[in-house]
C-alpha cells in the first residue's frame, strides 16, 4: 500500500502558482477563502494582496478558464505539484466502478444456469447502490456553502464600515458633550467660590468700619 503524501500549505501553492505559470492554462486563478462574516468568498491575486487575507483561511485555488479546484483543502485535491494521492478523487471513484461492473458482467457469463437469481439480485444491489449515492450527493449539495460575489461583498463592507464610522461620531461627540459639561459645572463651582470670598472680604470691611 503506497503512503499518502501531505497536502502541500496553500502559500506554498501560492508560490507555485506565482513563479511557475505553466502549471495552470493561462496563470489564471481566483483564490477561494472563508470570511468571517459572509463564508466562503472568492477573490482575484490583486484583491487578495490589498486586503491582506491569511493563508490559513485560504480554502481552494481555481483555474477561471476551465472552473476546476486545482488545489482543495477540504477534498484533499492538489493538481498543482501532482505528486499528492488523493484516494477520494472521482476517478478513483469511477476506476473502482468500471471493475466492479467488469466482475459483474464477468460473473453473469459464467453464471448462465442461475440467470434469474443473478439478475433479481444485481437489480436489487444495483437499486441499493443508487439510492446511496443519491443521498450521498444530496448530502454533498446541501452542505455547500454558497459562494458570494466580490461586488456584494465590498458593499457589505462598505456598509459595515459606514455604520463603524457613525458609531465612532457619536462617541467621540457624546464624549465631548460630557468633557464640555464637566468643565461648565468647574467653572460655576469656582466663580460661586469667588463670590461668596469676595462677600465675606467685603462683610469684614464694613466690621473693621463699623469698629472705628
Amino acid at each position: 500500500m503506497s503512503k499518502v503524501q501531505r497536502l502541500k500549505p496553500a502559500h506554498k501553492i501560492y508560490e507555485r502558482l506565482l513563479w511557475d505559470q505553466d502549471c495552470i492554462s493561462g496563470a489564471n486563478f481566483v483564490i477561494g477563502y472563508e470570511d468571517r462574516f459572509l463564508g466562503i468568498m472568492e477573490a482575484t491575486r490583486e484583491e487578495f494582496e490589498s486586503e491582506e487575507i491569511p493563508f490559513h483561511r485560504v480554502r481552494y485555488f481555481k483555474d477561471v478558464d476551465t472552473g476546476q479546484h486545482i488545489w482543495d483543502r477540504e477534498k484533499r485535491i492538489d493538481l498543482i505539484t501532482r505528486n499528492y494521492v488523493n484516494t477520494f478523487t472521482p476517478e478513483n471513484d469511477s476506476s473502482s466502478l468500471s471493475k466492479k461492473s467488469l466482475s459483474l458482467n464477468y460473473s453473469d457469463i459464467h453464471s448462465s444456469s442461475s440467470s434469474s437469481v443473478n439478475k433479481y439480485s444485481d437489480s436489487n444491489k444495483n437499486s441499493k447502490e443508487s439510492s446511496y449515492n443519491n443521498k450521498n450527493s444530496w448530502e454533498q449539495q446541501s452542505r455547500t456553502i454558497p459562494v458570494f460575489s466580490t461586488k456584494s461583498k465590498k458593499n457589505y463592507l462598505k456598509k459595515r464600515r459606514k455604520k463603524y464610522r457613525l458609531q465612532e461620531l457619536n462617541e467621540a461627540r457624546q464624549r465631548t458633550e460630557e468633557e464640555e459639561r464637566i468643565e461648565a459645572e468647574h467653572n460655576q463651582m469656582y466663580e460661586d467660590k469667588m463670590r461668596e470670598v469676595e462677600e465675606r472680604i467685603l462683610r469684614f470691611q464694613q466690621f473693621q468700619i463699623v469698629r472705628t
